[in-house]
């Protein structure tokens, strides 16, 4: 084949007669050109011909029309042609390109490296012209583009790479306010003044966007030296092409905690989906938000490509492995990927572009922005920015300290030729020195040096002291804490034209701006009183935020932006091992664990607990005060993790401590009361923690009489208690005692007085007291639409109170309109699946059926359950009750077998997950036994019915009400069938042990069932009572049996659960002892007294096992200890008789299921 020396690159359907005619032009001039004529379609390999004719050539022409970048093969074609240049980032390798300019718009030009970009070239019409260019070209270049690719050893690696589009430095553009973006706020561009890098966000923009159909995954790395400008580089790329990605364009900080990456990439999940909840409620539900971002960026039409920026990938600690990239982008391969690192990343796929000190020419342009240039000669300039190794950071600092007027250039000039030792000041820098490049360490040293000197003295502590906060932005009132010594606005002014902070904007919260990192590790070291600096910081973050901050959640944005810089402060006050601020440390840790908890971040709240505690005992004491504090915090913690029996423990155990150190009327001591009461109701001991609310009452009311606002919140907590128990008379005085007096004392307009009304609302709504709850609600919305927006979480509750009460008074037109607005703002504040939303939807579907609106019923109510699906799982109270109520509705509006159908698949999804001995299961098979009934399904009925009774029998023992219950259904079927016998052995063996128990000791459930046994002829008042066997095992004897083999022998493998906690075997009789008396020193029985009841042969106890093969296995039976206790040896028997062939066999787990008590 015979090559020419020029090759000709066109769109055909664009410049097809310009390029003909240039190729005219050159073969009568005697430079024969290489012109193909044929059309390659989209997907087609470029052909082996073309690319051996570009090769061979000296010079290659693009005609680069607009069109031309929109092909492939053109793309393909200009790539080959740029591989020199690619190879050696030199722009003397861009000869032998010739560019014919667009005739009309110029857009395309955009696309070409700055370099060709920047000549003035002869349009696509201008045959002569171009000729012309040829000719030169051609008298230049006399090695083909293959010879010079060849000296390179590039040729193999560069013809064959897909090409994407626009590579050079555009002018800042904004966003397009329709794309997808965060964060929302960014630090704006540094336009005209950021140089030296055009280059580079060429080549970054080569790789980041493409238009080939089928593209590799696209990644750039960018990674150098600590303030190189790795940051700026890819900001700049952002505001330069970032509109071009009508996807989204997204920044990720990545050297943050996991709770603040996690919080990151919710904002960016929240972009793409708004409708997505909140995360606090995401991280309640144990919902991950990484994959739920996968999935939304997999969602994202490929026309609409996505920038995604990881900024400041973490470096790993020691001889650890780097993490994936998908920790920071759960996008990879789907996305534009866009990172910063100072580690140069190993993975496959991903193109590694180091950012190195600028260019000499481009440092001293840097340098001498918006000053005179005059004053030095150009080499002097030089000799600066070599002074301080061309860094960006180093420079900016300088430029401003010119511009300022606080350096001359002459005397900074002086400084650069002089290179003076600076011995403190790089034992000071040791920390920079794996961040720099070594020669220029000194330089950068003194660049930050004399920044640093050329500050007041007042504007120095100042930066000193904003030094100690994180690297995030710092908000205003973080600034305003630290007093005029900071916050003066003449030392604001000073930091910001300085470049010692960084302006960053805020819109929820007024930001002040950010200091860089490598910058705040030297100011750290130039104080002379580094403890008293760390100390002043610490009080001001502690102090800037209040413990009830956490519960507002207007205030939640203050909170998350104060957090990274509480955490640190907290972080450096740790890695002092000194006790002198040890009080500022537990303090300024408790208050972080709190909000952490409100956020739903509960594993870092608790390893932040565990860390306070750990040293908060050695320093300070078990007994101290703050101490007690972080116990009971953490208790808290177990508690939402669902750890009841832990969280129990600390309890118990903080509750005596802090009555015995502390006193029963410390506010600590009530505190702690007050969490342990909402633990046992949580585990069912109502009793218990109704004594504790009462008594938390009575010691409030004799410390700060019945007016403090203490004891109003007391009486509120324990007045819902009450309710809940079925007290309502007494919850109802207790709510109007609470208002009359806040009324009182804090006056109408107070937010605690605007709760008190409505809780007193809702209690006489719920007693059907409807007129009197009306006439309140009215009254409380009427002052709260003076002062409350519509989102406000208590006008809300007052709008959907009011919404039942108009409701009973068969307003249900006015019901619906207070309904529906109370819905739409709780999505809208709180997300569509938070806990008051579900609530609201099931309102409003129930008012949608009292109005006959049965579509729209079962609409609502299916939407309820689907979230409550995803929120809580299938196993959950709200689900099942989401579950039961749809069912209901399907019932009542004419379709029960859909009914039978969703409780159907409700069932077997809670089996798989839980497995028969599991309340909710139970609870779900009595209900197909009682829809199978009223289909007339008696068999299937039947079955379930006779499973349900089983299961509460092993789980609750046979005389709990939800085993009477269970009884009495199946009773009741087998009547229905006729099976007297079997009916009978029913009553005889679950039911007739009521007939001697007095009605009040009974259920409410087991009393009606009584009642109606009796009236039925089927209890007789005159029946002789059975002579009782020992109902539960003397202490002793319990002893005796956990000393068994079964749990002495480790070796046998078997795990006994305690409430829902292992014991180690040979413990066990100890640990439920110590429940035990803990259980009475809840009681205010003192530890002696409480030792000597529990030791009285009058208190026996029975414990209940539940016998499994494994985790997952169905029960092989449930073994109750003897009531006579038996000695070691029948225990094995026991076991033996439970169907277990071996008590050696590692998988056996003994599971205690209950505990039962009697005197």
């Amino acid at each position: 084949m015979h090559h020419h020396p020029v090759f000709i690159s066109y769109a055909r359907n664009v410049s097809r007669a310009h390029a003909e005619a240039l190729h005219h032009a050159l073969s009568q001039n005697g430079m024969g050109a290489f012109l193909d004529t044929e059309d390659i379609r989209e997907g087609e390999p470029w052909p082996k011909h073309l690319a051996e004719a570009l090769l061979a050539a000296r010079v290659v022409v693009v005609f680069a029309e607009d069109g031309y970048f929109e092909r492939l093969s053109c793309w393909r074609e200009l790539q080959a042609a740029l591989a020199p240049f690619r190879a050696t980032h030199r722009s003397d390798a861009l000869g032998g390109i010739v560019v014919a300019r667009p005739v009309g718009s110029t857009t395309g030009m955009e696309a070409l490296p700055p370099a060709l970009r920047s000549i003035q070239w002869p349009r696509a019409d201008d045959v002569p012209g171009l000729v012309e260019r040829v000719r030169s070209g051609l008298a230049v270049w006399q090695e083909s583009f293959g010879a010079r690719l060849d000296a390179l050893g590039a040729l193999q690696s560069r013809t064959s790479l897909q090409l994407v589009e626009e590579l050079a430095a555009e002018p800042p553009h904004p966003l397009d306010g329709q794309i997808p973006q965060y964060p929302l706020q960014l630090a704006p561009s540094l336009g005209r003044t950021f140089v030296g890098r055009a280059d580079e966000l060429w080549r970054m923009d080569l790789v980041l966007r493409a238009r080939d159909p089928h593209p590799a995954p696209r990644t750039v790395a960018l990674h150098g030296g600590g303030g190189t400008g790795k940051t700026r580089l890819a900001l700049e790329y952002l505001h330069r092409h970032g509109r071009h990605f009508s996807g989204g364009v997204f920044w990720i900080d990545a050297d943050a905690s996991t709770e603040r990456l996690e919080e990151q990439l919710h904002g960016v999940l929240r972009a793409l989906r708004p409708e997505v909840p909140p995360l606090a409620q995401l991280r309640k539900e144990q919902r991950s938000v990484s994959d739920a971002l996968a999935q939304a960026l997999r969602a994202v039409p490929p026309e609409k490509p996505i920038l995604y920026i990881v900024d400041n990938l973490p470096e790993p600690e020691g001889a650890q492995r780097p993490r994936p990239l998908q920790d920071w982008c759960p996008g990879v391969g789907r996305v534009s990927l866009l990172v910063t690192s100072r580690l140069r990343p190993a993975t496959s796929g991903v193109t590694v572009q180091s950012v190195e000190p600028l260019h000499p020419e481009s440092a001293m342009l840097m340098l001498t922005h918006d000053h005179t240039v005059s004053a030095l000669g150009e080499e002097d300039w030089l000799r600066i920015t070599r002074w301080v190794g061309h860094l960006p950071l180093a420079l900016e600092l300088l430029n401003r300290a010119i511009h300022l007027g606080g350096l001359t250039p002459e005397e900074l000039l002086q400084k650069a030729r002089h290179e003076r030792p600076a011995r403190e000041l790089d034992r000071q820098m040791d920390a920079l020195r794996d961040q720099v490049e070594p020669d220029a360490l000194r330089g950068v040293t003194e660049a930050f040096a004399l920044s640093y000197e050329r500050l007041p003295e007042r504007a120095r502590k100042a930066a000193r002291l904003l030094a100690r906060l994180g690297p995030e932005p710092i908000p205003l009132m973080l600034l305003e804490a630290l007093g005029p010594e900071v916050a003066a606005q003449d030392l604001r002014t000073a930091l910001v034209t300085r470049a010692i902070v960084s302006k960053v904007p805020g819109r929820e919260v007024p930001l002040f701006g950010r200091m860089h990192r490598l910058l705040a590790d030297f100011l750290l070291g130039q104080s002379i009183d580094p403890d008293g600096e760390l100390r002043q910081v610490g009080y001001a973050v502690h102090k800037v935020v209040t413990p009830d901050d956490r519960h507002n959640v207007l205030k939640w944005p203050v909170l998350q932006a104060w957090i990274p810089h509480a955490e640190a402060v907290y972080e450096a006050l740790c890695q002092r091992d000194s006790r002198v601020d040890i009080r500022l440390e537990v303090q300024l840790g408790l208050l972080m664990s709190s909000f952490l908890i409100e956020q739903g971040a509960l594993g870092q709240a608790k390893q932040v607990c565990l860390n306070v505690l750990a040293r908060g005992t050695v320093f300070l004491g078990p007994h101290d005060s703050d101490v007690l504090s972080v116990v009971n915090c953490l208790a808290v913690v177990h508690q939402h993790l669902g750890e009841t029996g832990v969280a129990m423990k600390h309890l118990q155990q903080l509750l005596a401590v802090s009555r015995s150190v502390l006193g029963d009327n410390d506010p600590e001591t009530l505190t702690v009361m007050g969490n342990l009461a909402s633990t046992l109701m949580t585990v069912g001991f109502t009793d218990e923690a109704l004594t504790l609310k009462e008594d938390a009452v009575q010691h409030w009311l004799a410390m700060h009489g019945p007016e403090a606002p203490e004891t109003l919140a007391a009486m509120n907590n324990l007045a819902v208690a009450l309710f809940d128990v079925g007290e309502g008379e007494r919850a109802l005085a207790m709510h109007e005692d609470v208002c009359r007096i806040s009324l009182k004392v804090l006056g109408p307009d107070h937010s605690e007085t605007h709760l008190a009304m409505l809780n007193l609302a809702e209690c006489r709504l719920s007693m059907g007291r409807v007129d009197e709850a009306r006439s309140a609600l009215d009254g409380l919305l009427v002052r709260l639409e003076r002062s409350h927006s519509d989102l406000h979480p208590t006008k809300l509750s007052a709008r959907s109170a009011l919404a039942m009460s108009l409701a009973r008074q068969g307003d249900i037109a006015g019901a619906r309109g207070h309904a529906e607005a109370v819905l739409r703002f709780r999505s809208q504040a709180l997300g569509i699946d938070h806990p008051e939303t579900l609530a609201s939807c099931w309102i409003l579907a129930d008012l949608l059926e009292m109005d006959g609106d049965w579509q729209g019923s079962r609409r609502l109510k299916q939407q309820r359950l689907e979230l409550c699906r995803e929120r809580y799982g299938e196993g959950h109270k709200e689900t099942f009750d989401a579950t039961l109520d749809l069912v209901e509705t399907l019932k009542r509006s004419g379709l029960p077998k859909d009914a039978l159908e969703l409780l159907g698949h409700y069932l077997e999804a809670l089996l798989r997950l839980h497995g028969e001995d599991f309340s909710g299961t139970l609870t779900t098979m009595a209900l197909m036994a009682q829809h199978s009934r009223a289909e007339g399904v008696l068999s299937r009925a039947r079955q379930w019915s006779e499973r349900s009774l089983a299961g509460w029998g092993r789980i609750v023992g046979p005389e709990d009400f939800q085993t009477t219950a269970a009884a009495w259904e199946h009773f009741q079927l087998l009547v229905q069938l006729g099976e007297v016998e079997a009916s009978q052995a029913i009553l005889e063996h679950h039911l007739q042990w009521m007939q001697w128990r007095p009605a009040e000791s009974l259920h409410p459930i087991q009393q009606e069932i009584q009642n109606w046994l009796f009236e039925e002829g089927r209890f007789s008042k005159t029946a002789p009572k059975p002579e009782e066997e020992p109902s539960a095992v003397p202490l002793n004897a319990l002893e005796g049996i956990l000393a068994a083999p079964v749990f002495e022998a480790p070796k046998a493998g078997i795990q006994l659960y305690f409430l829902g906690d292992p014991i180690e075997p040979g413990e066990a009789y100890e640990q439920i002892r110590s429940f035990l008396l803990g259980k009475l020193l809840t009681r205010g029985i003192r530890k002696g007294e409480a030792a000597a009841r529990l030791e009285r042969r009058s208190k026996v106890y029975r414990v209940e096992f539940d016998l499994r093969q494994g985790n997952d296995a169905e029960a092989l039976g449930t073994l109750t200890i003897p009531h006579d206790g038996f000695p070691p040896k029948d225990f094995e028997s026991k076991l033996k008789a439970a169907r277990i062939t071996t008590v050696e066999d590692p998988n056996i787990m003994v599971v205690t299921k209950r505990v039962l008590v009697s005197q």
